[in-house]
């Protein structure tokens, strides 16, 4: 995000389509997370605290993943998966994967200080 130029919505459609070459339409926010690093022994930094904002989006039907740009060094590519490929990865927060599941319920928006 660009402090002052933009909002949250503007710096997600910014991201997407700079990483992953989707223009997306943002259609909520579904879950705000908190990671204060000092709560969490296994943290590898310390004195932090992160606060994600986790919207759902959809993109064009067109969309090929394939083709999205290279984004940055570190990205390896672009992946559409399934919850249930998922759940068999390192995924962080993990326990977001059980409010994404459909059969979950009415999952809360507050996901609270989770890893």
């Amino acid at each position: 995000m660009e402090p002052g130029k933009e909002t949250l919505i503007d710096a997600l459609k910014r991201e997407c389509q700079e990483e992953i070459g989707a223009d997306v339409t943002v259609e909520g926010l579904n879950f705000v997370r908190e990671y204060i690093t000092d709560n969490h022994p296994d943290s590898r930094t310390k004195g932090v605290h992160l606060i994600d904002f986790i919207f759902r989006c959809s993109v064009d039907k067109g969309y090929n993943a394939s083709e999205a740009p290279e984004g940055d060094s570190i990205q390896v590519g672009v992946k559409w998966m399934s919850i249930g490929e998922l759940k068999n990865l390192r995924f962080y927060p993990k326990p977001l994967l059980n409010y994404l599941d459909a059969d979950s319920g009415t999952p809360p928006i507050y996901l609270g200080d989770i890893t």
